[in-house]
């Protein structure tokens, strides 16, 4: 009798620690998200997916909701430093190493587009609300900003002005502009239509490596390697507040989609989030090894996706700053350039 308890008791006991140990690995999956270093990440419109890239030349897309792979794209030769999703979540924009501009179809992962012409690396990309655009910034070899028709690949105009490589480009959520900042140390707003420079914002102390325009298109972010997150008034070019926090170059920034929140990802291992209206930084996450490359809040802002050099993507919960889910392992690898 005593044997059968024991017996019983061990069962149980077992069961437990099956149990715990399906509950830790819902946290932290071993699943690899890249084998190298994280470069960009996005969140689709319609929040049903995330898309990651990074060194390993790879696009993965991912299911947020439980951290599934979904779809891998295959076609960059080499790292894939920029990601972005059209407003109806169909289109997927990517650039990097190779010179190419790459648009994909998500539904079935097939490549729709590939488009050349930048004398060097690409080092973002956008596509305008309307998805009739796509926007290429070009490395220190090219310095420019290419506008393109996204249903014939045809080249619209060239953005011509900053004198180093242009690191960031954003639309406005009318389409009607498009922000970029370089390493130049400015911030340039542009006329998509004209190719027009309409503003250039200058108080940033170095490079500039992320922009982003609120949503309601009347104020601009950025950052930079002056460890600073800036806020300007579009209208009249003036800057509104700058945020410190960081302690080393702020790599990634990203407005909620209420407009009330900053998130911004920096080399010091740290995401912060901050109050638009006032400056105020509202709490800091905690969690990557290694320098935080991009960030994208999810459309109902209530989620944070990060990528990260150690090849880790990590969801948090914006309300408490709690980690959700690591995608990966973390391998503490330096960065090597974004």
């Amino acid at each position: 009798m005593k044997r059968f308890v024991r017996a019983g008791m061990a069962v149980l006991l077992s069961c437990l620690l099956s149990s715990a140990a399906s509950a830790a690995t819902s946290v932290a999956t071993a699943t690899p998200a890249h084998s190298g270093m994280v470069f960009a990440v996005a969140y689709s419109a319609n929040g049903k997916m995330v898309a990651s890239a990074g060194e390993d030349r790879l696009i993965r897309l991912w299911n947020p909701a439980r951290g599934e792979l979904r779809r891998t794209l295959r076609g960059h030769a080499g790292a894939v430093k920029s990601l972005a999703f059209s407003a109806n979540s169909q289109r997927l924009v990517s650039g990097g190493d190779d010179r190419a501009l790459r648009l994909w179809r998500t539904g079935n992962g097939r490549e729709q587009l590939v488009l050349g012409g930048h004398a060097g690396e690409i080092k973002s990309v956008a596509i305008s609300p309307d998805g009739k655009v796509l926007a290429s910034a070009g490395g220190w070899q090219d310095n420019t900003i290419k506008l393109w028709d996204a249903a014939s690949g045809r080249m619209l105009r060239q953005l011509a002005g900053h004198t180093r490589s242009v690191n960031s480009v954003a639309f406005s959520a009318d389409g009607k502009w498009l922000l970029s900042g370089s390493s130049d140390g400015s911030v340039k707003v542009w006329e998509v239509a004209s190719g027009g420079l309409l503003q250039t914002l200058t108080g940033h102390n170095g490079v500039v490596m992320s922009v982003a325009f609120s949503p309601n298109g009347k104020i601009a972010a950025s950052s930079g390697s002056d460890n600073s997150v800036r806020t300007w008034d579009i209208a009249d070019a003036r800057e509104l507040r700058t945020m410190l926090g960081h302690n080393s170059w702020v790599e990634a920034i990203a407005f909620s989609p209420d407009g009330k929140t900053i998130a911004s990802a920096g080399r010091d291992k740290a995401i912060r989030l901050w109050q638009v209206d006032n400056g105020l930084e509202l709490r800091v996450l905690k969690g990557h090894a290694w320098t935080v490359t991009s960030v994208a809040f999810s459309p109902d802002g209530k989620k944070l996706v990060s990528g990260s050099g150690d090849s880790t993507i990590m969801f948090w919960d914006v309300a408490t700053g709690r980690a959700l889910r690591t995608i990966g392992h973390a391998n503490s690898r330096p960065l090597r350039g974004k």
